[in-house]
């Protein structure tokens, strides 16, 4: 459960199973229902740097609640991260 004005961390780790180094985009999507995506937002702690083969990157995604967010009791939406070469 996550009151207004909340923040909640989690961390993720990411691996690099390909043979190149990769760039890291996060994109959200989906957001269920649509009005939430004003008042929930997800960031994390990429920097912009390469992910090299084979290596592990350790992230923090970090989701934070607006203070102002009323009327929402349940919410849903989509994480991607794309690595890009």
């Amino acid at each position: 459960m996550l009151e207004p004005g909340a923040t909640r961390n989690t961390t993720v780790y990411l691996k690099n199973e390909g043979n190149a180094p990769i760039t890291l985009f996060l994109n959200l999507s989906n957001w269920n229902p649509a009005e939430t995506e004003g008042f929930i937002d997800l960031s994390w702690n990429y920097d912009g740097q390469n992910l090299q083969p084979e290596k592990v990157l350790l992230l923090t995604l970090t989701l934070t609640v607006a203070e102002n967010i009323t009327g929402i009791t349940s919410f849903s939406f989509d994480i991607v991260i794309i690595g890009e070469g």
